[in-house]
This record gives structure tokens, C-alpha cells and sequence, in this order.
């Protein structure tokens, strides 16, 4: 395993490489970060060169956001790919709001990306209004508009309340990065991460597959995902578990993942 930061607009990325094979880019979501993947991202080294990496202002990364997070995001995934794999295209898998980077990397940079694995990422536009968590993230919105930071952070840890029965505990140290990371992500992430505008459409040249955790059918991130890949007809993949499957459950996940790449690469037809 290779440890380095990569610079990217003001940023240095801390970054860890393993394995060899096709190029591997897997991008956590909001407050976790790149250990989320430590244990499938070992597995997933035996087929893959993995790529992982602290997103910009999480953990062991520094940079702020002067522009818009999916915008500066995307243009981090871009700069860590054309430094860890020159010339060629690459597989990215993105969980939760890091399925959102993926997603904007794939439709600013089509020739770098060959498939996308979206699990749960966090699309409110893709559910009935009736819902209960659209009320929780406008009293989100809310908090945050009068810059009641902690009490949106505790309402926002709610809305994913969601736990495998049989997670494992996570390190002390883990802990103290992941309460900094929810600073970050309250003050300068959720309300782009839950817009309820529908994402614009991806490139038809690049072969998307959707996923949501078994473990949770009637959860909204299930939910929205899975309404999203029947709109948009891309296939749609049950993982193993819930939310964090990659970290409650990492040899799953591997499992999954490797599956699901070593299908077809192109689309099975253009998004609507």
C-alpha cells in the first residue's frame, strides 16, 4: 500500500493506493472518510488498484470549499484520477453523498470514467413529498439558515439513524475525526448534498448500476435509489445490509462491487 497527498486547488488529498489491476476510485460519503473502505478496500486490492482518498476538509485532508461542493468535489476526483492512473479510464463506486461526486466526476469528465456504482446516494427529488424526511430536511434547512449548527447536525445524525444490529464499534480515533467531518459537512455540504432538484443526466457512455442495502427496504436512501435507476432505467443491485454496508460488512461489499464489475460496460440504454 502507497500512502501520498495529492494537490488539488488549494487542497492536499490524503490518498492511499493498493493492489494493481483496473484503477479503482471509491469515494465516501458525509462524515465518514476514506478508512470508511480500509477493510473492503483490501479485499477489493487482490482484483483491483484501489484508490482512496480523504475528501477535501475531511480527516487527514485540508482545503476549504470556495466553490460549490459538487463542483470542487468532482474537480478533486479528476485531479486524483489523472495523478493515480494517467491516460486511462477508471471505475468509481461512491457511497452516500460521495455517489453525488461520482456522479457530477462522470458528467464533467466522461473519458475518465468507465462505470459508475452509486449506493444510496442521497436524492430527495426521487421521493413522494409525503414523506417524513422531507419535513426533517427543511427543519434542517431551517437550522442551518439561522446558523443553529449543532442543533442540524443532531437532527441530521437522525435522519440516517439507520445502524446494522451487528456494526462494529469504531475506534476513538475514528470517532474524533468523524465529529470534526460532521462540522464540515453540516456547515458546508447538506444543502447541496439534499437538493430536491433531480441531478441533471449522466453520460449514455458510462454504465451506471444503482444499489441500496437489503437490509432496509422501507428506508428513504432505499427508496430514492431505487426509484432513480427505474427512472432512469439503469440497472439496480441489492447489497448486503444498510447504509454503511462498506464498513458494517466490508467482504460483502467487496463481493458486490467485484460482481458488479465484471458485468457489461455500457449502458443498457440512455437515461430519461
Amino acid at each position: 500500500m502507497i500512502e501520498c497527498f495529492v494537490p488539488s486547488a488549494g487542497a492536499q488529498l490524503f490518498c492511499r493506493v493498493r493492489g494493481a489491476g483496473k484503477p479503482l476510485l471509491l469515494i465516501h460519503g458525509a462524515v465518514c472518510d476514506s478508512d470508511f473502505f480500509e477493510d473492503a478496500a483490501s479485499v477489493l486490492a487482490s482484483e483491483f488498484c484501489v484508490a482512496t482518498y480523504d475528501r477535501r476538509g475531511y480527516s487527514r485532508s485540508s482545503g476549504q470549499l470556495d466553490e460549490s461542493f459538487l463542483s470542487a468535489s468532482a474537480k478533486d476526483a479528476e485531479r486524483i484520477c489523472r495523478q493515480l492512473f494517467p491516460a486511462v479510464s477508471v471505475a468509481v463506486v461512491g457511497c452516500s453523498a460521495g455517489g453525488l461526486i461520482a456522479m457530477e466526476f462522470a458528467r464533467r469528465c466522461p473519458e475518465l470514467v468507465e462505470q459508475l456504482v452509486l449506493h444510496e446516494p442521497p436524492l430527495p427529488a426521487f421521493l413522494p413529498p409525503c414523506m417524513e424526511v422531507q419535513g426533517t430536511v427543511r427543519q434542517i434547512q431551517n437550522f442551518l439558515a439561522q446558523k443553529k449548527y449543532i442543533r442540524a447536525a443532531n437532527r441530521f445524525l437522525g435522519l440516517l439513524e439507520d445502524t446494522e444490529p451487528s456494526a462494529r464499534p469504531k475506534p476513538q480515533e475514528i470517532c474524533e475525526r468523524e465529529e470534526r467531518n460532521l462540522d464540515f459537512f453540516i456547515r458546508n455540504e447538506f444543502l447541496p448534498a439534499f437538493s430536491s432538484l433531480p441531478p441533471a443526466a449522466l453520460p449514455a457512455s458510462v454504465f451506471v448500476t444503482v444499489g441500496a442495502g437489503r437490509g432496509h427496504q422501507k428506508h428513504y436512501l432505499f427508496q430514492a435509489a431505487k426509484t432513480y435507476a427505474d427512472k432512469c432505467g439503469y440497472p439496480f443491485r441489492l447489497f448486503p445490509g444498510r447504509h454503511n454496508c462498506a464498513w458494517d460488512r466490508p467482504l460483502d461489499f467487496a463481493k458486490t462491487v467485484e460482481e458488479i464489475l465484471a458485468g457489461p460496460v455500457k449502458s443498457p440504454q440512455p437515461p430519461i
